[in-house]
């Protein structure tokens, strides 16, 4: 079957009335996503946070870096990490680094990275 026969079979199958079966699976399914939106959304926005913080964390750490005159391949000496790994982290907001990362890279720069368990406010 072609791709136009195929397009044509599927518009055929979209434009069928549905069953009061379907429509109420439909009107089901609606619901469902309708109350899972504030949820999803809520994820979203802690993800962004968490994302947030961790480049907060890269910066402090490059901050750190360039403070102590360390280049990135002196970095990359110190901690085991790729040159282009360092940069690409150091230099690309949608980065996301591992705990681990950073742990090897604060090391190398004889500094700490801390993480606690808080409250939500």
């Amino acid at each position: 079957m072609g791709r136009a026969a195929n397009r044509a079979t599927i518009r055929k199958r979209i434009r069928r009335p549905l069953s009061a079966a379907e429509r109420s699976r439909h009107r089901e399914i609606i619901e469902d996503v309708e109350q899972s939106k504030p949820s999803i959304a809520a994820r979203g926005r802690s993800a962004l946070a968490l994302h947030d913080r961790l480049q907060e964390a890269v910066q402090a750490l490059k901050a750190k870096r360039q403070e102590r005159g360390l280049s990135l391949t002196e970095l990359q000496r110190l901690s085991g990490i790729d040159r282009a790994r360092l940069s690409r982290l150091e230099s690309n907001p949608d980065a996301n680094p591992t705990i681990e990362t950073l742990s090897r890279i604060a090391s190398a720069l004889g500094v700490e990275i801390w993480v606690a368990v808080v409250d939500a406010d």
